[in-house]
């Protein structure tokens, strides 16, 4: 009777085990999922593989394998938000089948799952198929260093007046107004922008700084257009630091 109890105790013991194991899965692929589908507001789809790919790192971490690229990460932790986004019934095919990889056990197989649903997209792309999460496209991190050096500039008077980098979207690290009602915002990349003098539209932002998600992009006869997601105002500014 002892050994019956004994063995029923370690029985269920394994199950709570089983099923802590199993809720822990689900929520770290809830996680990378829902990191997923925040990169939908990349506009480039290059640069949303990327995005994808650093949305996995929590599982590459458990699986103790060589981390995303540096690029990948942030591009994950804040996707840049700000134009047409391209290949969106791509995108969407490329989701729907990483969503379907839940039905699989091991993280190692649901990952390789998870980067084999972006071939669509890749081949769209002429890159070459993907060969699972061992082999990280590095190529990002390049990417990212190059935009990276074009966003330092831009707003410059040094800067060039035409170029790939038109736009820029970070999210707000501080906001002042002055005495007139004009602001001046501090950015998370270190840009700092000042609404100009002669513009007619006002601000009225009242919650952190943080919450506040910005776009600026190239405005006519080399003016400046900064607008806030879900905002319809749109402000003429120009870069100070």
């Amino acid at each position: 009777m002892r050994r019956s109890i004994l063995t029923c105790a370690l029985i269920l013991d394994a199950a709570v085990l089983l099923l802590g194991t199993c809720a822990s899965l689900a929520a770290v692929r809830g996680d990378v999922m829902a990191g997923a589908y925040r990169c939908a507001v990349v506009a480039d789809s290059r640069q949303w593989l990327d995005c994808i790919y650093g949305a996995a790192q929590q599982v590459r971490a458990r699986l103790a394998l060589t981390p995303a690229t540096t690029a990948q990460i942030r591009l994950a932790s804040s996707p840049p938000a700000g134009g047409e986004v391209k290949d969106q019934a791509l995108r969407d095919q490329a989701l729907a089948q990483a969503a379907s990889c839940s039905r699989l056990l091991t993280e190692r197989e649901w990952l390789d799952c998870y980067y084999k649903s972006t071939q669509v997209v890749r081949a769209s792309l002429n890159l070459p198929p993907v060969a699972g999460p061992t082999a990280i496209d590095h190529s990002a991190d390049n990417v990212m260093r190059s935009a990276d050096q074009a966003s330092n500039r831009f707003g410059l008077p040094d800067a060039p007046a035409a170029g790939l980098q038109n736009r820029i979207s970070a999210r707000m690290a501080s906001y002042t107004f002055d005495q007139f009602g004009m602001f001046t915002v501090e950015l998370s990349n270190g840009q700092v922008w000042q609404q100009l003098k002669g513009d007619t539209s006002n601000a009225h932002w009242r919650k952190s700084a943080a919450g506040y998600f910005v776009s600026i992009s190239r405005g006519a006869f080399g003016s400046y257009n900064l607008r806030v997601a879900l905002e319809t105002s749109v402000f003429k500014v120009k870069r100070i630091k």
